[in-house]
């Protein structure tokens, strides 16, 4: 509840022959209407009195909440704060990751970091005020670490010499028996990739369909951009699907029906290269 040390504070400035008032011999605080949100004691005073059970929703008034429960010395409601951060965790990861970080609760903070790298969340997404607050070095190394593995999917996503041929998309080996009818039936263009499968079997280049390369490129755009997290950037295939039945060479193949078994296998390997950057000796203490 309230700490001792709020009621001991106005008596001790009574004593000080400051005037105070009082209530059936206890001394009234007043709350100022200036400084909190009223919601945000409406939130406060319902964990403490549980009538029924808050739900909190916002980022505000959740940061509102634990900010006056600081102010009030509001003690033993440590499950009461790990609720409240966990249930904002998910939208507003960055926020979680600092304050978290400020209350001591590690498991939280290392599930925000995480959520934090894979869902490319910018710095714009924190408030000021948290900012402020922050352990400097803590937050410059979630920052790098976010910047490093986005970095690190992007080079991946430009050399795809760590998939098959078969696995992308409208691919075609020069190998291949049927490399030129498949090729002189397409209007769209090819580029030549080197994949795994020309290192493993000497099998030869990939021929990529441009629409597959647009797709990569816009992935690596949009990630390197914190627009979205990487599963939406991944699971946006739509448009290369409708490039792809543009050209009836592509279409009659059918190929462009694998942008979504190719989409998810590239989320895997994008969390593969998070859990390797993550494990790096550096990062262990702190993730």
């Amino acid at each position: 509840m309230f700490a001792a040390q709020s009621l001991c504070t106005v008596l001790s400035d009574a004593q000080n022959g400051e005037s105070y008032e009082c209530e059936d011999d206890r001394p009234v605080i007043r709350l100022s209407g200036s400084e909190d949100n009223a919601r945000a004691l409406d939130l406060l005073l319902r964990f403490i009195y549980p009538i029924d059970n808050p739900s909190p929703t916002s980022i505000s008034d959740v940061r509102a909440v634990l900010r006056l429960m600081d102010k009030y010395v509001v003690e033993n409601f440590d499950v009461t704060r790990r609720s409240l951060l966990k249930s904002v965790l998910e939208k507003h990861s960055m926020t979680v990751f600092l304050l978290a970080d400020e209350y001591g609760f590690q498991d939280i903070r290392r599930r925000a970091a995480q959520v934090t790298i894979m869902s490319s969340r910018s710095i714009g997404d924190v408030d000021d005020v948290d900012l402020k607050r922050a352990n400097y070095v803590i937050w410059m190394e979630l920052l790098r670490l976010q910047e490093r593995c986005i970095s690190s999917i992007i080079d991946h996503l430009d050399c795809l010499e760590w998939a098959t041929g078969t696995q992308i998309p409208g691919a075609v080996n020069d190998k291949n028996p049927r490399y030129f009818a498949i090729v002189a039936s397409c209007s769209c263009s090819r580029i030549m990739k080197r994949s795994l499968a020309f290192h493993s079997d000497g099998l030869g280049n990939y021929y990529v369909p441009s629409w597959t390369m647009a797709y990569l490129e816009r992935c690596q755009l949009v990630i390197a951009a914190k627009q979205k997290p990487w599963k939406e950037a991944f699971s946006d295939t739509a448009r290369a699907q409708e490039e792809a039945c543009q050209c009836q060479g592509c279409k009659s193949t059918g190929s462009w029906e694998r942008m979504q078994s190719f989409s998810e296998y590239l989320q895997n390997q994008a969390e593969a290269i998070l859990e390797s950057e993550v494990c790096r000796r550096e990062h262990r203490a702190f993730i």
